[in-house]
């Protein structure tokens, strides 16, 4: 699979076509007109095999407050694979370009949010419950923050030795 980094901003009709062909098939009924979902990503890598777009990962940087302390993150966004493309390992190979490129920058944590571990466990990935806030965001309205107690699906992998703290998190922005 032959990966680019695109930033969102740069990408052309051709290509948003293309991703959203691609988002619709993983996330049927969350896809009908455009390519992302709550918020555009600042950035992609786009996978592709043989001239055509398989995968997919989207990623925003931003700072983040857990406990008392900021945390640089870069965030993951709508990770998909095309249904005859997977059990390749592409899904694996974003995720590895993803934590290369968080780790040269400066970034702190890759945080994901998932209902499916068991790509990002073998990834050493970590799953922490915590009560967290964030922005809630609904066709393009801003309606309200929310916090609540979310279990099972945040998941986080430092770039550095820099431990996960302790404490609430404020997403500052929207839900990845």
């Amino acid at each position: 699979m032959n990966i680019t980094h695109r930033l969102e901003y740069t990408l052309d009709d051709p290509e948003r076509s293309a991703l959203l062909a691609l988002l619709s098939g993983c996330f049927p009924g969350f896809f009908s007109d455009r390519a992302y979902f709550k918020q555009l990503p600042h950035a992609r890598l786009l996978g592709h095999v043989d001239g055509e777009l398989v995968a997919q990962v989207g990623m925003d940087h931003r700072v983040v407050r857990v406990g008392d302390a900021p945390a640089r993150v870069l965030g993951v966004v709508d990770l998909c694979v095309a249904e005859s493309a997977r059990g390749h390992g592409h899904g694996a190979s974003l995720m590895r370009e993803v934590e290369s490129l968080a780790s040269s920058g400066a970034v702190d944590f890759v945080i994901l949010f998932a209902d499916d571990h068991r790509l990002y466990d073998a990834l050493g990935y970590t799953l922490v419950n915590r009560r967290c806030r964030w922005l809630a965001i609904d066709e393009h309205c801003s309606l309200d923050v929310f916090e609540r107690q979310l279990d099972g699906c945040l998941m986080v992998k430092p770039t550095g030795l820099t431990s996960w703290p302790a404490g609430d998190v404020d997403l500052m922005g929207y839900l990845f």
